[in-house]
């Protein structure tokens, strides 16, 4: 059996280990399809839902950045996020004047902002995915590299964090780069000048890492570890002490300005205040909870899947343990499988300290985002590789026992591997994918209430899913008008309230999810609330969207209701709004009608409002215009549920008129032909009496 020398593991040798022939053009190939397989699912998947923003650490980024570029001023962002590591948000502010500076249009929204944050997310995921199959290559091969590279370039979980635009995507990067430029130094120690430049780079890697979040302090571990080896080998070598300086000098001016220039112990955000409320005695009990770091192991091991990990785990350590005693060496580094077992426990254990992922792992593909798995993931990108390093200690021992001219069982044990790992994780990337192409319901809802909704009073929300909806800070809204929310916590604080009284203070309409409207019928004091709104337009949940279901309301039904006016069996006038009956010469009549479409409508129609004296067809005064509020045309009144609120018609009347009986005649007509469509008694209008007195 041929051995690979221990200092002669790049990858033209292990090449020839595994196929002496054909080896290296293969495994070119499948490789070059592995990582365009990689890059196009975070393409394809980093867009998830924008312009609506479903993550709130995004906009808390984008927003912080702002602050510090000086042309946001939001109060309780910097407050809350104030000691927060600083590199993200320096590469936060950068994007945004770039996209500043390219952007066609006069006004920047939150999601163009997260477009390209999301972007440079998904290139960082894909150069990740390159360093984690090096640092496999590194330590086991290309087997090991293989099976690293697969786990963590299309593992659905891996993918659905590592395309926000919050600092952890750019941690795995920083921490993936630290470890490859240490494990390089590591086999490079004969050359110290090239040692210690390696481990520069390694120490300058992890320093980003610990600006990005100062919990990733834990990839300078395997680093001390390599620069003591340095040190102890290399003791004499006048090249070596200078590296050491070099790096003891960049540790103290880095950590030194994060202490006291910037201040990073005043961190304020969720995890430093509850690492004050807890003291060191509750991080201690944290770390040494039993309990909550075995759960977080899970969430580490999660992404690559807990069963197909275990069994490969024992598998490899059984078979380096039968082969323990021969001479033939494996491909696996014993000191890099050393290295990333310490760095995992680190970073299970520094995030178990702050941090308890919660007890049940999320079934639902589209339930991933609720896990806060994103923490531990720099530690299961070692996890990938330690997993590819034992199906290479697997592929040596088979090929040991069965012969070493059996060159399929490399190929034969990655391919079983590979179909196991896509039979589990193939379809949630694919759900998962499809699903961040659909539209958002939040979207649709703020979309059609921008076109739909006048901007008469606040909306009142209940704190949850809409709550965000029409918020440009935190939603992305991204609509022309400014419509205002008022919140309540708890679904019974509507109980105590009408929706008449609410619209005496300015509350002009009530969005409900379909859960929220449920949990409301439900109870006594809220069903009659609910049932007192009018209901305007429902969008509803389904396969076609992604998001809850939800119902917008107003609070005050027409004024007026109308029955029996179906204009050529396509539209009803359902209710107006008259200010006043009685009016005198030279006054404005201001009319609103309210509109339902049982069928979609054939044509677009325009609307007249006539007055006219009684049995005289000529008008007085008169409008014309739209029948729905401008930019709603009637070949997309496409819901015979929705109320469709047209505009407040202004009518003035001839400062001369005649007192006397006058009706409002209201009509449609083909915007093209000028035809006019009839109701059933074969009238082309409506008519309502009104009375003009004297001046």
């Amino acid at each position: 059996m041929t051995s690979i020398p221990t200092q002669d593991r790049s990858p033209r040798s292990i090449l020839r280990y595994i196929d002496p022939r054909r080896a290296s053009g293969r495994l070119f190939w499948a490789f070059a399809i592995l990582m365009l397989i990689t890059g196009g699912l975070r393409l394809a998947a980093f867009p998830r839902y924008l312009p609506y923003s479903d993550h709130w650490d995004e906009p808390s980024m984008v927003l912080l950045a702002r602050d510090w570029r000086g042309v946001e001023q939001i109060a309780f962002i910097p407050d809350w996020l104030k000691g927060y590591p600083p590199l993200y948000i320096w590469i936060n502010m950068g994007v945004q004047q770039v996209v500043e500076a390219t952007s066609a249009q006069p006004w920047i929204f939150l999601g163009d902002y997260l477009n390209a944050l999301r972007l440079l997310a998904a290139l960082s995921g894909i150069a990740t995915t390159l360093l984690v199959i090096a640092l496999g290559w590194q330590t086991g091969g290309s087997v090991a590299a293989w099976c690293a590279g697969l786990a963590w370039g299309l593992s659905p979980i891996v993918i659905e964090h590592g395309n926000f635009a919050i600092p952890d995507p750019l941690v795995y990067l920083s921490c993936a780069l630290s470890l490859n430029l240490t494990f390089r130094a590591y086999r490079r120690r004969a050359t110290p000048s090239r040692m210690g430049a390696l481990l520069i780079g390694g120490l300058l890697a992890g320093i980003a890492a610990i600006y990005l979040k100062y919990t990733a302090v834990f990839v300078l571990i395997p680093w001390a570890i390599v620069l003591i080896v340095m040190l102890a080998q290399g003791v004499r070598q006048r090249a070596v002490w200078l590296w050491t300086l070099l790096a003891a000098a960049l540790s103290v001016v880095t950590a030194g300005y994060l202490v006291f220039g910037y201040g990073a112990f005043s961190l304020s955000n969720n995890e430093g205040a509850r690492l004050r409320v807890t003291g060191l005695a509750g991080v201690v009990e944290s770390t040494l909870d039993p309990a909550r770091n075995l759960n977080n192991l899970m969430h580490m091991i999660w992404p690559i899947g807990i069963g197909l990990f275990a069994v490969v785990i024992v598998l490899g350590l059984a078979t380096h343990l039968l082969r323990r005693r021969s001479a033939a060496r494996g491909p696996v580094n014993g000191a890099f499988v050393i290295l990333l077992l310490i760095y995992s426990a680190a970073c299970l254990i520094i995030t178990s300290s702050f941090f308890d992922l919660g007890g049940v792992l999320p079934t639902d593909p589209r339930r991933i985002t609720e896990s806060f798995v994103r923490h531990v993931l720099p530690g299961t990108l070692a996890l990938c590789v330690l997993w590819g390093a034992g199906a290479a200690q697997i592929v040596h021992f088979l090929q040991g026992a069965l012969g070493t001219s059996r060159h399929w069982i490399a190929p034969g044990v990655c391919t079983v591997i590979t179909a196991i790992f896509l039979a589990s994780s193939l379809p949630a990337t694919i759900a998962n994918v499809q699903s961040y192409r659909l539209p958002d319901t939040r979207m649709l809802l703020w979309q059609w209430a921008d076109v739909n909704l006048p901007l008469e009073g606040d909306i009142a929300l209940v704190r949850g899913e809409l709550e965000n909806t029409w918020n440009r800070y935190w939603g992305g809204y991204d609509g022309q008008k400014p419509f205002t929310w008022w919140y309540t916590d708890t679904l019974p604080a509507f109980d105590t309230i009408a929706p008449d009284a609410l619209a005496e203070q300015g509350i002009a309409y009530v969005a409900l999810t379909d859960d929220e409207r449920a949990q409301m019928l439900a109870a006594p004091g809220t069903a009659a609330f609910v049932e007192a709104l009018t209901p305007v337009r429902h969008i509803p949940a389904s396969a076609d969207v992604h998001g809850p279901g939800a119902t917008v309301y107003r609070t005050t039904p027409p004024s007026q209701s109308v029955d029996g006016a179906l204009f050529g069996d396509q539209i009803a006038l359902v209710g107006y709004d008259l200010e006043g009956t009685t009016f005198r010469p030279g006054d404005v009549v201001r009319f609103r009608p309210y509109w339902r479409a049982p069928v979609k409508p054939g044509a677009n129609l325009s609307m007249f409002i006539h007055v006219r004296l009684l049995d005289d067809p000529a008008p007085v005064a008169q409008y014309d215009g739209n029948p729905a509020q401008p930019g709603r045309l009637t070949l997309q009144w496409d819901d015979p549920e929705e109320l469709i609120v047209g505009p407040w018609a202004e009518i003035a009347l001839p400062g001369d008129l005649v007192p006397g009986d006058y009706d409002i005649a209201l009509g449609l007509y083909d915007c093209a032909t000028g035809v006019r469509l009839t109701l059933a008694d074969g009238a082309d209008s409506w008519r309502l009496p009104i009375t003009v007195g004297a001046g």
